[in-house]
């Protein structure tokens, strides 16, 4: 049997800790909730990205810190999808009824706010305290964008610059908070503007490849979210734009309608101009993890 790399195997020591931090951390929460947090198919993307980037600044893959503040993440995280699930009235999450779905819009709120007072817990009392505010302000970053995509819903003529404000807000800053974290944890306080900025670019490209990835179902198009590769196609293509126009303006998409406006995104060249999007925000963070290392 071949043998599990050392990195690898640190990784996986370490998401077994994060479950298990996670577990402690909801004892007692909604149950709902609870399935959706510890759901195997969650990916764990920031809490990897935290211990990639600490680990890359000399904390411990076993912190005990770590391991704490990639919880907080990850309930963030989980409490924002709560919070999404309502506005977007879905039925389902990570394979489970949403949890509005089961008790309502009211509780389902009040659930997502639950998770984040946990988050705060779990980081109170690491490194003095310091850790409480970043992490305020990104949830408050999130709801900012959260609350700009809503405003924009149906906006056609939303630019790249205003879709990526929205983006830096509703993505980006939680992908921020653990470049912010990771060098705090290590001690490296003048590296966090960097890794924030960095790391927030990075938030705004896995956005730009998810919207492409929402094209396979036509969810964006069904609730008139402001995809980027539907921006770009229609602004590529008028006859498209009008054709989107004409059918969000009847109360429904039908199923096959919506399968030819997604085809129609695709021949626009929609997903590859947010592909292009996507990889120039991967440039920007490339550029600021340069200028860190320059300095360094």
């Amino acid at each position: 049997m071949r043998e599990v790399p050392a990195a690898l195997r640190a990784q996986e020591v370490f998401l077994e800790a994060l479950q298990r931090a996670l577990a402690r951390a909801l004892a007692g929460a909604d149950e709902r909730a609870l399935a959706i947090a510890l759901a195997k198919d969650a990916k764990r993307v920031r809490p990897r990205l935290l211990f990639e980037l600490a680990g890359a600044l000399g904390v411990a893959a076993e912190s005990t810190a770590l391991v704490r503040a990639a919880a907080a993440v990850e309930l963030i995280h989980t409490a924002s999808l709560v919070h999404d699930d309502v506005v977007d009235m879905a039925t389902s999450r990570r394979g489970l009824p949403s949890v509005n779905a089961e008790l309502g819009n009211a509780a389902a709120v009040l659930v997502g706010d639950e998770l984040l007072c946990r988050a705060l817990t779990l980081v109170g009392e690491l490194s003095g305290g310091a850790l409480v505010a970043p992490c305020i302000e990104a949830v408050a970053a999130m709801t900012r964008g959260a609350l700009r995509e809503i405003a924009a819903y149906g906006d056609l003529g939303l630019d790249d610059d205003a879709w990526s404000e929205i983006a830096a807000g509703k993505t980006g800053a939680l992908f921020a908070l653990c470049g912010t974290l990771a060098a705090l944890l290590a001690g490296e306080a003048t590296r966090v503007t960097r890794f924030a900025d960095a790391t927030r670019a990075l938030g705004v490209a896995f956005q730009a490849a998810d919207d492409v990835a929402d094209l396979a179902n036509g969810s964006d198009l069904d609730e008139k979210n402001p995809n980027i590769a539907v921006l770009c196609a229609t602004r590529a293509d008028p006859v498209l734009r009008e054709r989107l126009l004409r059918a969000w303006a009847r109360p429904k998409l039908a199923a096959t309608e919506r399968a030819a406006l997604v085809r129609a995104v695709l021949a626009a060249q929609g997903a590859s101009a947010a592909i292009a999007i996507a990889n120039a925000a991967l440039a920007r963070a490339h550029g600021h993890f340069d200028d860190d290392r320059e300095r360094d």
